[in-house]
């Protein structure tokens, strides 16, 4: 996986904040469409417009990572026979949860976004959370996943993120069943059912 991608994937992985922080800000004006209430508005708060400004840009990042997550990486793989048993998965969905009450929700405590160094603090803590999130090749531990659909687990020392429920993917290795596998990155891995 590329950097952009695994950028593209924390970016992601903040969606629940986004929509956290635009329910807390939203303010019932009238949304600026012309040039000239953009620039009525950037003249009236500079940094609550660039506050919205990279709220939407972020938003519209988000999904449009979730989008090509489901539609180039769902897709296709390799077709293989599990090399695991049930009793070697682990579910990491846990993972997910801490990850949101960790980073997630501390980040949504911004109160005052007119406050330029508030702000600027919780970019620069944004960036460092997401270059220690693409260092360690964190992608699965992402909420985004669980809110569509998307199961996450482990097994052999391997991460697989599959829309496979666990009944499922008992099923699967009941009757050795071959599945596709599309790597995502080192040891993690998509797991889709073979059609």
């Amino acid at each position: 996986m590329t950097l952009f991608m695994k950028w593209g994937m924390f970016i992601l992985s903040y969606i629940p904040l986004y929509f956290l922080l635009a329910i807390q800000h939203l303010k019932y004006k009238k949304i600026p469409l012309s040039v000239s209430e953009l620039s009525s508005a950037w003249s009236e708060n500079r940094v609550q417009f660039c506050f919205w400004l990279v709220l939407i840009m972020l938003f519209l990042v988000s999904i449009f990572m979730l989008i090509m997550f489901i539609r180039i990486f769902a897709k296709g793989g390799n077709s293989f026979k599990p090399d695991f048993t049930l009793k070697d998965v682990t579910n990491l969905q846990d993972n997910q949860m801490s990850y949101l009450l960790t980073y997630v929700v501390p980040l949504a405590s911004i109160n005052e976004i007119s406050d330029g160094r508030s702000l600027l603090t919780n970019l620069f803590l944004f960036i460092l959370i997401g270059k220690m999130y693409t260092q360690n090749n964190l992608i699965y531990v992402n909420p985004a996943f669980s809110i569509v659909g998307f199961s996450v687990f482990q097994a052999n020392n391997k991460v697989y993120i599959s829309r496979i429920s666990r009944e499922k993917l008992k099923l699967i290795l009941i009757h050795e069943e071959q599945i596709y596998l599309r790597e995502l990155g080192s040891d993690m891995y998509y797991l889709s059912v073979k059609d």
